[in-house]
């Protein structure tokens, strides 16, 4: 077990470097769409690009049935089986990903609404960036089930940095449709290399048996993903379908800078996933499994605070320097905070309910949040302007997920009142993020308003490190990968 945590360690080290220069490129890009474009066209740009998120789960499952029964095969021992329960997926996901297309195509040719027939050529492109995508993604999970995540992590930041080239460039010279067009043709470039080693060992696979169990298992796992996406991206469904678009392109900004600490703990969620499949396909134990529930939720719990209080501190003034008309968007940020703090521990308790095969659980709890979310944001936009209420609803609504997900998670080895008390234990630690706004709504010079959040941050920063170190073997183990990586 130890040696499983060292290496899943020296894993999420690897990922996590590879994740935040993705990160930051991706943020550069935001950045530098929000100002060429303006609040309206960046809500234009958001809402296309949904097609593309929400298309990316057109294969019925049969992506998400591989995703979860290879690496237990791999556990197992059984490389032939996996290679071919691969096969079969990716010529399925073939499939499904030009059905996509087709029929987006089709829809968008004899589709009435005003917005469709004005952008209909990005809509187009975007749509054919789906399937391109699907095998883009398939051989990067290939790479990491191979435990590849160094490659993988460099075609990850190469597609970034080409994608941020191509795009923007494209898109001062064409506009939105300009900026569509650099995506796919980032997406061809980098999975024409890519899928050498995506597609190794594998081939076109018809074979029914195969295709019905990755059906089997995946379809029900795609519902569970599509409904966290959905979830996930809820407040901005209701923002494009209820609200302005200014107001979506405000929003879109505070997003994408609040979701800068979420990478440690999609980093941390990617490998662990993993893991604990592979763990559970060796010993059909789930008490195997609790440790790597325990540490992660752990340190995503003590570590990510200290980044959501770097980036509420050094917001207003970067914001205000460099996107001055997006300064609306501060508010929103310091609110989004909060809410993705708790899913970023939500993701941990999703892996291991996905591993346990508690699917309907899942199903459920999320499918009520997603009605709860976009019902009352409707009401929102029906009786309160702009788009601040909107945020108190992501706040709730990943606070419950989060909170049902660490019950349904954690009832198998604690009674209701024990899980009750831990759960209120990790809420607390949220005070940490809010204290630190705090001064921003006080009347304090500038630097006050700098030098008190950073001497929290340091005080919480310092307190995390002696307290893993004495209570887990996360930060020893941490020290010794960039130890032996640095020498």
């Amino acid at each position: 077990m130890v040696w499983t945590r060292k290496k899943a360690l020296k894993d999420v080290t690897i990922l996590t470097i590879s994740q935040y220069t993705v990160q930051f490129i991706t943020a550069l890009k935001g950045f530098l769409f929000a100002k060429y474009l303006g609040p309206e066209g960046l809500g234009v740009w958001a809402s296309i690009y949904l097609i593309y998120t929400y298309g990316q789960y057109c294969h019925f499952g049969v992506f998400n049935g591989a995703a979860i029964l290879v690496p237990e095969k791999i556990g197992a021992g059984k490389i032939d089986e996996a290679n071919k329960l691969l096969s079969s997926a990716i010529t399925w996901i073939n499939i499904f990903g030009l059905l996509f297309f087709i029929i987006m195509a089709i829809y968008t040719f004899i589709s009435k609404s005003y917005f469709i027939s004005t952008y209909w050529l990005p809509i187009l492109i975007i749509s054919f960036a789906v399937p391109i995508y699907l095998n883009y993604n398939f051989s990067i999970y290939r790479l990491q089930f191979q435990h590849n995540f160094k490659k993988s992590g460099i075609y990850q930041a190469l597609f970034a940095i080409l994608d941020l080239i191509t795009s923007f460039t494209l898109l001062f010279l064409f506009g939105i449709t300009g900026a569509f067009i650099g995506l796919l043709i980032s997406l061809l470039i980098i999975a024409t290399f890519i899928t050498k080693d995506g597609y190794k060992e594998l081939f076109v696979f018809f074979n029914k048996d195969y295709f019905k169990t990755n059906l089997k298992f995946g379809f029900q796992l795609l519902i569970i993903s599509f409904t966290f996406i959905f979830l996930t991206t809820a407040d901005k469904y209701s923002l494009a379908s209820f609200f302005p678009k200014k107001d979506f392109g405000y929003y879109s900004v505070a997003l994408s800078i609040a979701m800068l600490p979420y990478t440690i703990a999609a980093a941390i969620q990617g490998i662990i996933f993993q893991r604990m499949l592979e763990e559970y396909g060796k010993t059909n134990d789930v008490n195997s499994l609790k440790i790597f529930l325990d540490e992660s939720i752990l340190a995503i719990a003590l570590i990510t605070p200290i980044f959501f209080i770097l980036i509420n501190t050094f917001a207003e003034p970067l914001i205000s320097l460099f996107l001055p008309k997006y300064i609306n968007s501060i508010e929103l940020l310091y609110k989004l905070s909060i809410g993705i703090y708790f899913l970023s521990m939500g993701i941990i308790c999703f892996s291991f309910l996905v591993v346990i095969k508690k699917n309907i659980h899942l199903i459920f709890s999320t499918f009520f949040l997603i009605s709860l979310a976009i019902f009352s944001n409707y009401i929102i936009s029906k009786y309160q302007p702009g788009v601040t209420l909107v945020t108190i609803v992501t706040i709730t609504t990943y606070f419950l997920y989060f909170s049902i997900l660490y019950f349904y998670s954690y009832k198998i080895f604690y009674n209701t009142n024990k899980i009750l008390f831990r759960l209120f234990k990790i809420a607390l630690i949220s005070l940490v993020i809010i204290v630190t706004i705090q001064p921003k709504y006080i009347y304090l010079n500038n630097i006050l308003q700098i030098a008190l959040p950073l001497c929290v941050s340091i005080i919480w920063a310092t307190f995390t490190f002696f307290y893993l170190k004495k209570n887990t073997l996360i930060l020893n183990q941490i020290i010794k990968i960039i130890t032996s990586i640095k020498n």
